[in-house]
């Protein structure tokens, strides 16, 4: 098969944003060795485009693959749809910091990429109660919810939904069409996950505060 190398050429990497076109050269071949298409390989050019770090999304990518590959999963299976692919991409050129913790953790890929429960469309009650269930706590319980989960799941379960969150608002808002149409929205969703506003007690501060009231009835049993 002939290489991308000899298809995109340097104003076409130049077009899309791409800072260091010798390493963007080598990506792409290592995309296309990975075993992705030729119509995703012309998506993901124009997507780079439109992304806010295109070398960084490129990269992340390329790790991102070949993690999965490693574990026997296929990534074109997890992400099937162009929709799928050009959230993800999007995502990963915003934040490397998110591009390196979906290397290892596919179900962020999946969140960004797909949303499957919409969790980006969840009002405070509903975010609240997603929160609390993850950790085994009851959301109908407004007084003193309390995880029933052992402590060390429970912890890893509720980073993993709160990443998981922070990943699909992400997509949200990296992929808007009017990004100043949906920024309250989105700037109150992420002060509901992160604390910053009163309402947000209401979120992931529950669910902390279930795993020390766990905490605390285990050690006086």
């Amino acid at each position: 098969m002939t290489s991308m190398q000899h298809k995109f050429g340097a104003l076409d990497l130049i077009r899309a944003g791409l800072q260091d076109l010798d390493r963007a050269r080598t990506l792409f071949d290592e995309l296309h060795n990975d075993g992705i298409d030729d119509d995703r390989m012309r998506l993901l050019l124009a997507t780079l485009e439109k992304a806010c770090d295109p070398d960084i999304a490129l990269s992340n990518l390329v790790d991102i693959i070949k993690v999965m590959q490693s574990q026997g999963k296929d990534f074109t299976n997890i992400i099937a749809d162009e929709n799928s692919f050009v959230r993800l991409i999007t995502v990963l050129g915003v934040s490397d910091e998110m591009g390196k913790l979906m290397r290892f953790r596919p179900e962020l890929v999946e969140a960004a990429a797909n949303d499957a429960c919409e969790s980006h469309l969840y009002n405070h009650e509903q975010r609240r109660a997603h929160v609390l269930k993850s950790v085994g706590a009851d959301p109908n319980d407004h007084t003193m919810p309390t995880a029933s989960l052992p402590l060390a799941e429970a912890a890893t379960a509720l980073r993993k939904t709160y990443r998981k969150q922070l990943a699909a608002i992400m997509a949200q808002d990296a992929t808007a069409n009017d990004p100043i149409e949906i920024q309250p929205r989105i700037s109150t969703d992420f002060a509901f996950m992160t604390g910053m506003m009163p309402a947000s007690i209401g979120t992931s501060i529950p669910a902390a505060l279930a795993l020390s009231r766990n905490l605390r009835k285990s050690s006086l049993s």
